[in-house]
């Protein structure tokens, strides 16, 4: 596991190592990456590929992607202000 911190805050968590039986949302990783795609697509869950992963958008939630396959997850924080800046 990686975590890293700014400012003394948990930004980024990321699980390195996927097992089998290991899950999202109840779908089962790793698997192929478009596979993987295709089974959050199935649950109306969307998802960009980026290179070299796949996020699911409008989350901090995203998936490295190695020789094709779902290697890691990665939770990123967003900033709370955020939604409250420029209002």
């Amino acid at each position: 596991m990686k975590i890293l911190f700014e400012k003394g805050l948990s930004t980024e968590c990321e699980v390195l190592s996927l097992e089998p039986g290991d899950t999202f949302l109840g779908i089962p990783i790793p698997m192929r990456a478009t596979k993987f795609q295709n089974e959050l697509k199935k649950r109306d869950i969307p998802t960009k590929k980026e290179s070299g992963g796949i996020t699911v958008t409008g989350t901090g939630v995203s998936f490295y992607v190695f020789e094709g396959e779902t290697a890691t997850i990665c939770w990123t924080a967003t900033d709370p202000d955020a939604n409250q800046k420029g209002d």
